[in-house]
């Protein structure tokens, strides 16, 4: 899963290629140029073919859709190397043609016209060449929602922020999920597959799309193409397309279920779709609660949304998964022994009541407050990251507080002194209640927050540094159209068979 692209992209270029060309490389690079090209599976996906390329001495093939004129994002571009293009049959040895899938493009209510440039790198070749290539417009599923949301605050380019893209998940809506820009420009968006469901669970790993089809995984690339991977029914999973797609240790974690255990389940599984893990959590805590004493039958309830997963993360630096259970807690579990390391959560609610669990609980320093009904889980640089709803439980009784506003909350952990320090919030001005989904992810030192359930439409807000407010835009609708939003980083992919 964790292939270093950068390395793999040295190997290509071992050879170095140079600028200057004199003799037959000089005539070899007059005669590469851009023949046509043909639009792809959406109006963001354009085929490009490239004419004249000495394939015997190519190294890698480049492109980038150059950002419209006054915006600070970054370039939406990949490099292809020869082996991958040759592998996917995108080279024509005979007539030195070459097919290159460009993805990212604009195309919005009217015609579009992007500026894409091309690297062509050969062996003492490098060819540079800029195409002006004509997209036509994309038909909104929500009318105009996606492609003219309201825009509460433009993006200000004074503030820096550490992702141009983000995906932004919906459900049950054709061509979603879709990337968006951070000017609010939809860049890509699910292509059309007949046999595919459009549910909520998706992430972006690997250069592709994956997303949940019923008991399925589907992986979309961004040329447009979409592969079946693998069904989860036969090993006891009956769907798995209710929330994220998350990193794990080895692969992607994803929330499952089975017939008896709603939304209480994670599996593991690698880019091809192998399983490689899985965590039942009504099982790991039905044994913890009845190695310390306590009946757990009246806490976990089969066939029941007892526990309400809905995100997950894997820390590295101490081998443990940590889960979001909006019932009740945020939990983590030793990878490998699967037995619960700690639990962070609101002590009002019915776990705290059985001294098994309350033995794993942390305590919140003086100054911190405890989640409640929170998702979008993440760790970065050994901080606990998520936005906490204040949503009591609608299953557990008793349910716990709700505080009637919600907050991006960020936690140093202790584990030695089982403690939780909170050492980072935000709270969005004036004050929004978000009571159900949401999400916030960071990249470096800025975030990503989807306010889902703000009574005017799911608010995507922008923030860099010092807590400062690049831009806002504001959906349409329910949560269901923009329950989730991920930073992806579209600006350096490498394909590599």
């Amino acid at each position: 899963m964790n292939i270093d692209r950068r390395t793999v992209l040295k190997a290509a270029l071992s050879t170095p290629a140079v600028t200057m060309m004199h003799g037959s490389a000089a005539d070899a690079a007059t005669k590469i140029r851009v023949k046509n090209s043909v639009p792809g599976a959406t109006p963001f996906i354009s085929n490009v073919t490239i004419s004249g390329v000495p394939l015997s001495s190519l190294q890698t093939i480049e492109f980038v859709v150059q950002p419209k004129k006054g915006s600070t994002t970054k370039g939406i571009g990949a490099t292809y190397t020869n082996s991958y293009l040759h592998s996917k049959g995108l080279t024509n040895p005979a007539t030195g043609e070459v097919t290159i899938p460009v993805f990212g493009l604009y195309a919005s209510d009217a015609i579009s016209r992007n500026v894409v440039t091309f690297t062509i790198r050969c062996r003492g070749l490098k060819t540079l060449l800029s195409y002006p290539l004509i997209t036509i417009p994309w038909q909104d599923p929500t009318g105009s929602g996606y492609s003219a949301p309201t825009v509460v605050q433009a993006r200000n380019n004074e503030v820096a922020l550490g992702f141009s893209t983000y995906l932004l998940k919906a459900w049950v809506l054709p061509g979603t999920p879709l990337i968006v820009d951070t000017d609010g420009e939809v860049r890509w968006v699910f292509p059309p597959d007949p046999a595919v469901t459009i549910w909520p669970t998706s992430g972006f790993f690997n250069n592709g799309i994956y997303i949940g089809n019923n008991d399925e995984l589907v992986r979309a690339e961004l040329n447009g193409l979409t592969t079946h991977l693998s069904s989860y029914e036969g090993a006891g999973y009956t769907n798995i397309n209710e929330h994220n797609i998350d990193q794990g240790k080895f692969g992607m974690l994803i929330e499952a279920e089975t017939a008896t255990d709603v939304q209480s389940c994670i599996i593991e599984v690698n880019e091809k779709g192998k399983l490689l893990n899985s965590w039942n959590f009504a099982t790991i805590i039905s044994a913890a609660m009845s190695a310390g004493g306590d009946d757990p039958t009246g806490f976990v309830v089969p066939k029941s949304d007892w526990f309400h997963l809905n995100s997950a993360t894997f820390w590295k630096e101490h081998n443990q998964i940590i889960a979001s259970s909006r019932e009740n807690f945020v939990i983590a579990v030793d990878y490998d022994t699967k037995k619960i390391q700690w639990i962070l959560g609101d002590t009002s609610k019915a776990w705290f009541r059985y001294p098994s669990l309350r033995a794993f609980a942390l305590t919140m320093t003086p100054g911190s407050t405890a989640p409640i009904g929170q998702h979008a889980v993440s760790i970065n640089n050994n901080n606990l990251l998520l936005f906490d709803d204040g949503t009591s439980s609608d299953f557990q009784s008793p349910p716990g507080i709700s505080r009637g506003y919600s907050m991006i909350r960020k936690y140093s952990i202790d584990l030695k002194k089982m403690t939780a320090m909170e050492i980072w919030n935000f709270n969005h001005t004036p004050e929004i209640y978000s009571a159900y989904t949401s999400s916030v992810y960071e990249v470096g030192s800025s975030y990503l927050i989807d306010y889902a359930f703000d009574a005017n439409g799911p608010l995507l807000v922008g923030l860099g540094e010092d807590d400062e407010v690049a831009f806002q835009y504001q959906y349409p609708g329910d949560e269901g159209i923009a329950w989730c939003a991920s930073p992806v980083d579209l600006s350096s992919l490498i394909f590599t068979a």
